[in-house]
């Protein structure tokens, strides 16, 4: 009895349909991390709309107040500190 299709193919053909199951999970697991980081940066991002809120003069005193307010806020949620613009890192040696 002759077959219609060569196992070759079918073969080739289920082991497509595995990887691209393969590839459309990874997607999702991407989306997530991308979806919690978005999640991070706007809960951070409240934290400082907050802080201008309560602490709007633009006076050194009011930005140790917002920076303080920042920092708690941060720490409440969990979230990790910002990265300060004014240092940096050693490069290792």
């Amino acid at each position: 009895m002759a077959r219609s299709v060569p196992v070759w193919i079918a073969a080739a053909v289920i082991a497509a349909a595995v990887a691209a199951g393969a590839m459309a999970a990874g997607m999702g697991t991407d989306n997530t991390r991308i979806d919690n980081a978005r999640q991070r940066w706007h809960a951070a991002d409240d934290c400082n709309r907050q802080a201008f809120k309560k602490f709007p003069d633009y006076t050194q005193e009011g930005a140790s107040k917002r920076d303080a307010f920042v920092q708690q806020c941060l720490r409440d949620r969990h979230l990790p500190p910002p990265e300060s613009s004014g240092q940096t890192k050693a490069s290792g040696q």
